[in-house]
């Protein structure tokens, strides 16, 4: 099989040259944005083989993502729509199966963050987990430490897309704590995200 993300041309005869089958590289997508995926039976030499149309299954390495329902090749091609959540410069990649056939995999696809739109607050004990716009506690990973009371805490305030991942972005943040008694040590409480991110003591 022959897995082509936007970006990439098909090259029937290409088998001897990497990558096989195809030119030029993925586009960059947008995180949260659906694009097409062609699929196609090849020969050994990348040539399409119309008579084969086996039922495909699709699979991304987006943990955050769905992958499509499977699909019968038709004339030995056939398209999927899929969307990626998680920011990355070229590690996302699709992967199409079909029974005996080999694998075929796109190359690295890039992933843009979408527009600003939400801020991510990190408390000791707690990790930035990029794309997790569908499963809690959203855009993290751990729990926050137990704290002394009376000691300082450093908070970590992180601009997110939708799907909170990082973006750059110099907007004016202010922290406030729902504790009557706590104090918020900057004077004054708010600062600027550069780039994106900052972090206060309180």
């Amino acid at each position: 099989l022959l897995a082509l993300a936007p970006g990439e041309t098909y090259a029937p005869g290409k088998w001897n040259v990497s990558p096989n089958g195809k030119a030029d590289g993925p586009t960059a997508r947008t995180a949260g944005t659906g694009f097409t995926l062609t699929v196609k039976a090849v020969d050994p030499y990348y040539n399409t083989w119309t008579d084969a149309n086996p039922t495909v299954t699709v699979a991304t390495n987006d943990i955050y993502a769905a992958d499509p329902a499977p699909k019968a090749l038709t004339a030995g091609s056939t398209t999927f729509t899929l969307t990626l959540y998680t920011r990355t410069t070229d590690a996302a990649t699709v992967t199409a199966t079909a029974g005996v056939f080999t694998a075929g995999a796109s190359t690295g696809i890039p992933v843009n963050a979408a527009p600003p739109s939400r801020l991510l607050v990190l408390l000791p004990g707690e990790s930035r987990e990029e794309g997790k716009w569908n499963v809690s506690p959203n855009g993290k990973t751990g729990t926050p430490n137990p704290q002394v009371v009376g000691s300082t805490v450093t908070v970590t305030v992180a601009a997110a897309d939708a799907y909170w991942n990082a973006v750059s972005t110099n907007t004016s943040v202010t922290v406030t704590a729902s504790e009557a008694t706590a104090s918020v040590l900057l004077s004054p409480k708010s600062l600027d995200l550069v780039p994106g991110t900052t972090t206060f003591q309180i």
